[in-house]
């Protein structure tokens, strides 16, 4: 006989499946207060004058045939008016659903079976939120809404019913679609029937029709009894005609046939396979079974390991596992497991963590997955200390470590886990469509072999390779393939294409999650964010929430004793990146992962930084809220998600000099690494899916170039980026961007010894234009290039008192070499030697003011120049020439305006120290020549906010050493901020400006 705890553990297997239905009889009915079917009958007996036999108290007893014969006769007798009249009024009283149909709905039956004619299944569903089509005969089947039913299955008054002997007999015409339907669910469900008596005829005939239809395929039902308790010859017979018995007598002692199925339905809804972990067996089963379906996963998150035990144990913020179901009361019974309460414990997972040899010894494979689940949790026990969880993402591909995956790739592998990580790496190397044919293989034989993780990311990563390929045709195709390669590349051959549009041009990922058997799905609810355009999506809302919390904290002092909720957000982070990478996903490189990376960073660093500056004046005095430091994997993590607009915000937002980094020679190590593996890689061809990575991991080395100066204190290492940058073969990367980088390395780590590497980066430069390399038309951008380099040049050999010998020497050879243009080289003049000096002298003279600014501001200005002559020569004429309009009565506009021409000039004055007693001598010029270089007597009101929007931070720096000048301007601002003309960004400069001065 079967065990009622098994008859349990398969109700709420199929439950979770979403394939358990339950079949309703008059006896649910009858607690609500409609007739039973005897009464009807013995209703129409007694009017037709029909004898019966009665039992003691006065009852009809009517055998099967007799229930079905007077219905029959009755009809016979009467008619069929007054037969459907006399059914009809024993259904008319108004009764209301009763608490036993409150319990079935609890059980979220996928369908609902009925031999009742009242709507009291369909008022409950309404009530439970359930929107079942209701089935009451073959014409409605096809129009059916929903692909939950309830089935009437001997129909109801809104159409045709079964009751008597000629019903039955022509059921299976009359009731074709529906007798299908019923054939149907109970080969795919598991049907419990409630409301009979085992003896009913619908009960017979039911098991009949289906046995005969379904044969092997049959899944046993279930039967609620309510009658006098079963001996076990009885439950063997039950089983021989295919019923599963549940029995009201194992669970109370109750008469009254409410309680008898309340307490069974009741025990079904709190049943869980905890219940019967009474040995080591068990319980290793159970947590085998639990999680074996991922046992190919690396990574699993805390909210997995939540999602997967939910109501048994929880992973905390402590990283500790919780149980959450101490002891668990159920019903037991010396035969079959349920009578009497008693309280079990339940700690499978504790007592596996303390005595993991006890279970090794019982099943070896099953214990090694369970101590590798455990494992991968990275969890800090049951019980102990805080620990703050440390999350490193260990991967290949995350540390680009490109040589390792070529390795793996160029090897043949039997088993399907080997092939699955070889199809990602080939991703990752940008082999898309070998990646592409060798998952399309996986999925075939993981299948086949029952690995259900494998089978659901290798068609996950299937389909993100298909949006991959469209993006890689669109970058490398046309116009945009000049753009980004130098000419437009195929990549792909046709044929490849054509049957991956083929094959993959309908799919949609939710379609890979709902083809997933149910169980799995039942078991891995998590496995669901991935059937979603965006799998992040769920961690979008729970950081838009946790942000409102974070820059709540930004403005008071808090102190938290576990884990702030800015930790939280970078531990979330964290752990989907993580998640991603070990578990070889291809989401990582998409827009919408690279987005939620992104403002989770910016939010967890704003937060920090601001707790890391305000502890030590802070009321707690330098406690510190956060459990987490900045380190070299969240610089990887910035160089890969970040775009370079991303990483000025975050410079211009947070101070990075100040903050705390312990991880120098690690990040210096990652750096050299870096730089050697991409010299390494990529020679003057590029082939195959080497564009791809090219690309990318250089876009991913400029950033971490970006972000690294901050932290970097070696020397050597140093001097090695910046040689890197102005080598590294990129045309997209323009010398411009390249200064920039090198700027930083220069002035925030504060490298030595560059100016010979910065020497021979120019000396190459402008010794393919003395030998003719260069052609006409690229001279101009190739002199614009030189003009930069000499800038950047000359301010690090004056910084490090280093003679240009090599250039001067170059100068100096080649000064009547026609094809040269020197003007370029000005910016150097400082540094030359005389005899080069000499040249640009004979070369280029000043010839005007502005001649004279481009100079001295980049301090080339001869020394027989005279700065004060040239300025004298420029206002005289400008006097001179207002004079003469005012005097012939015209007026002169012109873009830039005089004015603003005066103010660029006073502002070099100013900048350049140019005496006082030369500068007054033009006040009265102009509003902005006195404001800048005559304060004293410069009339504040006349001060216009819009100069401040051309002054460079060096003036500002001048500005703010002159009392008159920084209270006229911290005045206009202040005045600027109430004015409400300025935009956002207007503001927000002038407010730095203010700032600045304060």
């Amino acid at each position: 006989m079967v065990d009622n705890t098994v008859i349990l553990a398969d109700i709420k297997r199929y439950a979770e499946m979403g394939k358990l239905s339950v079949f309703v009889g008059a006896g649910v009915s009858r607690l609500s207060g409609y007739p039973s079917w005897y009464n009807l009958v013995q209703s129409m007996a007694d009017e037709i004058g029909c004898t019966y036999i009665k039992d003691e108290q006065g009852n009809a007893v009517f055998s099967s045939e007799e229930l079905l014969k007077i219905p029959q006769m009755y009809h016979l007798n009467k008619g069929e008016g007054t037969y459907r009249n006399k059914v009809k009024q024993g259904f008319q009283k108004a009764c209301s659903p009763n608490e036993i149909h409150d319990l079935i709905l609890s059980l979220h039956p996928n369908h609902i079976l009925t031999t009742n004619y009242d709507t009291l299944l369909e008022e409950t569903a309404i009530k439970f939120g359930r929107n079942y089509s209701v089935l009451n005969c073959n014409q409605v089947v096809s129009k059916a809404e929903t692909e939950n039913y309830i089935i009437k299955v001997h129909g109801d008054f809104d159409a045709d019913f079964v009751l008597k002997e000629q019903d039955y007999l022509d059921y299976e015409n009359n009731y074709i679609l529906i007798d299908n339907v019923v054939k149907t669910i109970f080969a795919t469900n598991l049907v419990i029937f409630i409301g009979y008596g085992l003896n009913d005829y619908n009960i017979k005939l039911i098991l009949n029709w289906v046995k005969r239809v379904q044969a092997d395929s049959f899944i046993m039902p279930v039967f609620i009894h309510t009658g006098d308790k079963l001996n076990d010859l009885e439950k063997s017979y039950q089983e021989g005609r295919g019923l599963r018995i549940l029995d009201s007598t194992n669970y109370t002692n109750s008469t009254d046939y409410s309680d008898k199925y309340k307490s069974i339905l009741e025990g079904i809804l709190v049943f869980n396979n905890i219940n019967d972990l009474s040995t080591d067996s068990k319980k290793l089963q159970y947590m085998f079974d639990k999680i074996s379906g991922i046992r190919n996963l690396n990574y699993i998150r805390k909210e997995d390991f939540n999602s997967i035990f939910k109501g048994e144990y929880e992973l905390n913020d402590e990283w500790k596992i919780v149980n959450k179901v101490k002891s668990y009361d159920v019903i037991l019974d010396d035969k079959d497991g349920l009578k009497t309460v008693t309280s079990i414990k339940i700690d499978y997972l504790e007592d596996f963590y303390e005595h993991e040899d006890k279970y090794m010894s019982i099943n070896i494979d099953q214990s090694k997955v369970v101590r590798e689940f455990l494992h991968k949790l990275s969890m800090a026990g049951f019980e102990g200390s805080y620990k703050v969880p440390n999350i490193t993402i260990n991967s290949l591909a995350f540390l680009n470590q490109y040589e390792e995956m070529k390795m793996f790739c160029g090897k043949e592998y039997a088993d399907i886990y080997s092939n699955y990580v070889k199809a990602y790496y080939l991703g990752q190397l940008g082999e898309y469509a070998r990646s592409y044919e060798l998952y399309t293989n996986i999925v075939v034989e993981a299948k086949k072999s029952g690995q259900w993780d494998i089978y659901f990311f290798s068609q996950i990563n299937r389909q993100y390779l298909f949006s991959i390929i469209k993006q890689r045709i669109a970058q490398t195709s046309g116009f945009q393939g000049v753009v980004n390669f130098g000419k437009e590349l195929r990549p792909f051959y046709e044929g490849f294409l054509k049957k991956l549009t083929y094959e993959m041009r309908n799919v949609e990922l939710e379609t890979q999650y709902n083809e997933l058997p149910y169980e799995i799905r039942a078991k891995y609810p998590f496995l669901k964010d991935f059937s979603k355009a965006n799998y992040n999506i769920s961690q979008y809302y729970k950081l838009v929430k946790d942000k409102y919390e974070v820059e709540k904290s930004l403005y008071q002092y808090t102190m938290n004793f576990g884990l702030s909720t800015f930790d939280k957000v970078k531990l979330r982070m964290l752990e989907t990146e993580k998640f991603l990478y070990e578990n070889m996903i291809l989401f990582e490189d998409f827009d919408e992962n690279k987005i939620y990376i992104r403002n989770s960073m910016i939010s967890w660093l704003e937060a920090y930084f601001n707790d890391i500056t305000r502890n030590i004046r802070g009321p707690f005095g330098g406690i510190c809220n956060s459990r987490y430091s900045f380190n070299v994997q969240d610089i990887i993590l910035i160089s890969k998600n970040f775009k370079r607009d991303d990483i000025q915000y975050l410079i211009n937002k947070i101070d990075l000099c100040k903050l705390p980094f312990n991880e120098i020679e690690i990040l210096e190590d990652y750096i050299n690494t870096q730089i050697d593996r991409y010299d390494n890689m990529f020679g003057s061809q590029l082939s195959g899916g080497e564009i791809f990575v090219w690309s990318q991991y250089g876009e991913e080395i400029r950033n971490l170039l970006l972000v690294s100066p901050y932290f970097v204190t070696d020397n050597d290492c140093k001097q090695k980026v910046i040689q890197f940058i102005i080598s590294m073969s990129n045309g997209h990367f323009s010398i411009s961007d390249r200064i920039k980088i090198i700027k930083k390395w220069l002035f925030i780590a504060e490298t030595k010894g560059t100016s010979p590497i910065i020497e021979k980066w120019l000396y190459d430069k402008i010794g393919s234009i003395f030998k003719k390399d260069i052609s006409a038309g690229a001279m101009h951008s190739v002199t614009n290039d030189i003009s930069e380099i000499v800038q950047l040049l000359c301010t690090v050999a004056e910084r490090e008192q280093y003679n240009v010998e090599g250039i001067s020497k170059l100068i100096v050879e080649n000064k009547n070499n026609s094809f040269c243009n020197m003007k370029c080289l000005e910016g150097l003049y400082s540094i030359l030697n005389d005899e080069a000096k000499k040249v640009f002298d004979d070369k280029y003279g000043i010839n005007n003011v502005f001649e004279l600014m481009n100079r001295g501001y980049s301090n080339t200005i001869p020394s027989s120049c005279s700065e004060t002559d040239i300025i004298k020569r420029y206002f005289d004429n400008i006097l001179k020439t207002r004079q003469d309009n005012k005097d012939k009565g015209i007026t002169v506009s012109t873009i830039p305006s005089q004015e603003e021409r005066i103010g660029e000039v006073a502002a070099y004055m100013l900048m350049r120290d140019i005496p006082s007693s030369f500068t007054l001598v033009y006040s009265k010029i102009c509003e902005e020549y006195d404001f800048l270089l005559c304060p004293e007597i410069f009339d504040s009101s006349l001060f216009q906010v819009k100069w401040l929007f051309n002054y460079s931070n060096e003036l500002y720096k001048k500005i703010k050493n002159n009392h008159y000048q920084r209270k006229i301007v911290n005045d206009a601002i202040e005045k600027a901020f109430d004015s409400g003309i300025y935009d956002k960004h207007e503001l927000e400069y002038l407010f730095n400006i203010y700032r600045e001065l304060s």
